[in-house]
């Protein structure tokens, strides 16, 4: 499946343009930053460049940059908005190349930040970072498409990051990130992203019936999903509604197996895939894997989302034994090990990479770049 999508501002009046709409903010914010290296470096679990390094001056001082203030002070703004409507801005979907690589990007600064105020003993300010950069991962799943997964990738950062400090943090904070991340649903949206998926196609489909777009329109909505459009050029309008409706039943369909264990996961996706392909010129085009993909994308995020709440829970209880923290895809308990920077608990969830959860390792080497 290719990910070319398209992103369209549309100009809004004053009122909402002053911050009614959280998407509104983190749309300014996510514009108004440009990210060097060095801030990425700050994100990341590599053990080379990542949390083991304590942050360096430049680091910090990035955080003093007016505009990096006016970005970070606009996303504050949005985390407490109760109203985030992406559609205002959107027309097909967003460009994963523009606003998902902007988005991306803001909450590498705003970890940033959380990174610099755990550092300096700032600890429910960082927390508050860390929540707040979740709760746009979560935001963005009524607005992304099934295939990309920026949401995804965004929710692993700040589950990393704050995996890193936990074992530095005091009890207030611990027990401070525990009602944060309970207030915060458990992070697995793929049968969500499915099923508004299946919406958007259908709702296409009426207004390509009704004439209230055209066929070049619906084609340009269908563009990310399509690998080679030529199938579609030779299809009457009944047989190209009926090709694209089928195509939202298989992602309704997809979405039924997201709770399902991963032997009783692979079977169905393949079958479904199987048998829409007999029928259906677009899926006959997709890998026969991309349903059992999506499965793994939304199992990791998953399983990585408990591991943290669980740790979590066992530092509530002023405990520091891991060992015995039940594997949600396993018979028995998460694998613990202790690595030279940090621990470890591994799932036995099988995907091309084990599925693993890292923490502790903040701070515990002095920074290269000084």
């Amino acid at each position: 499946m290719r990910a070319g999508l398209f992103f369209t501002f549309v100009f809004l009046p004053w009122p909402v343009l002053a911050g009614e709409n959280a998407a509104t903010q983190y749309l300014l914010a996510a514009m108004g930053c440009s990210v060097p290296k060095y801030v990425d470096n700050a994100t990341t679990d590599d053990l080379k460049d990542g949390f083991t390094n304590r942050l360096s001056v430049v680091q910090k001082n990035y955080l003093d940059f007016s505009y990096v203030k006016s970005t970070l002070a606009r996303f504050d703004h949005a985390s407490v908005l109760d109203r985030c409507e992406w559609e205002l801005f959107t027309i097909a979907s967003w460009d994963d190349e523009n606003l998902y690589h902007r988005l991306h990007q803001l909450a590498r600064v705003v970890l940033l930040r959380a990174r610099s105020r755990f550092e300096s003993g700032m600890w429910i300010e960082g927390n508050r970072d860390i929540a707040n950069v979740q709760l746009l991962s979560r935001r963005m799943v009524s607005a992304s498409r099934p295939w990309n997964h920026t949401c995804f990738m965004i929710e692993n950062m700040a589950i990393f990051t704050a995996g890193a400090y936990l074992l530095e943090m005091p009890q207030v904070a611990i027990e401070d990130l525990v009602i944060r991340e309970q207030k915060l649903r458990v992070f697995a949206p793929m049968a969500d992203l499915m099923k508004d998926e299946a919406t958007r196609l259908r709702q296409v489909v009426k207004d390509y019936r009704m004439g209230e777009i055209s066929r070049n329109d619906l084609m340009v909505r269908l563009d990310p999903i399509l690998e080679n459009a030529n199938p579609l050029t030779s299809l009457s309008q009944d047989e190209f509604c009926e090709t694209v409706t089928s195509l939202a039943s298989y992602f309704d369909e997809l979405a039924e197996t997201m709770i399902y264990p991963q032997a009783v996961a692979s079977v169905m996706t393949l079958s479904i895939q199987s048998e829409y392909a007999k029928t259906n010129v677009i899926l006959s085009q997709y890998d026969s894997n991309f349903g059992l993909q999506e499965w793994l994308e939304n199992a990791q995020a998953n399983c990585r989302s408990q591991m943290l709440r669980e740790v979590l829970s066992v530092l509530a209880d002023g405990k520091r034994d891991f060992s015995t923290i039940d594997d949600p895809y396993g018979e028995g308990f998460l694998e613990l090990s202790e690595e030279p920077f940090d621990l470890r608990l591994v799932s036995e969830l099988e995907t091309t990479i084990r599925i693993d959860f890292r923490f502790g390792s903040a701070g515990l080497k002095a920074n290269p770049m000084e």
